[in-house]
């Protein structure tokens, strides 16, 4: 069983202004809290560093869930079992940085794509799939200032590479319509409820 992430316990606490200190020693003390704060945020490692020894303050971890079972079509090993959902929730290093921020962006950016959650929402996306294999999978957890906890196993998890199932050609072509319209469908009701509720927001403003 791993441990728990906790993303609070994991973040280093900021130093505690002493009451009675001198206007330097509570200046120094906001510095490095700033200083600590924009190493979490933004760099991920220890801005001012003792012995010139930066620590590394990255948080994050990835994991695993069961949902659902592998469908028809997944390896042979994997039919009719558990289904595994992947969670990255690893820092992304961008231009040296690997703090929140950047990973938070790199998610908005790549993770939000309407076309590919709506493909997830399915079943046929490329995180959550009715298609499985067997894969090696690790489970890792970052412990700022400290050791990296790391599990590494093998799991039946969601593989959008497979090849689709034809059991005919007209029977294909009835699967990719239908998977197109289905999205479509969610697509243009998601539409519709933003296009509502922005006109109804419009009213009670105005």
């Amino acid at each position: 069983m791993d441990p728990e992430y906790n993303y609070l316990e994991k973040i280093p606490q900021m130093h505690k202004y002493r009451k009675k200190s001198s206007m330097f020693s509570t200046a120094y003390t906001i510095e490095d809290n700033l200083t600590r704060t924009a190493g979490i945020l933004i760099t991920g490692e220890e801005d001012c560093p003792t012995n010139k020894r930066k620590k590394d303050l990255s948080v994050g971890n990835t994991g695993y869930y069961e949902s659902g079972t592998c469908g028809e079509g997944s390896s042979p090993e994997c039919e009719g079992k558990a289904r595994h959902i992947l969670v990255n929730n690893l820092p992304f290093k961008q231009k040296g940085n690997k703090g929140l921020i950047p990973s938070i962006i790199n998610d908005i950016t790549t993770s939000f794509e309407p076309i590919g959650i709506l493909s997830n929402m399915n079943g046929s996306g490329e995180f959550v799939n009715d298609k499985c294999s067997m894969q090696n999978i690790s489970v890792v957890q970052l412990n700022p200032g400290g050791k990296m906890y790391k599990r590494d196993l093998k799991a039946c998890v969601s593989d959008v590479t497979l090849p689709p199932v034809v059991k005919s050609v007209e029977n294909f072509e009835s699967q990719v319509l239908s998977g197109y319209n289905s999205n479509y469908r969610m697509l243009i009701t998601i539409c519709i409820l933003t296009l509502f509720l922005s006109y109804k927001r419009y009213r009670w403003t105005f």
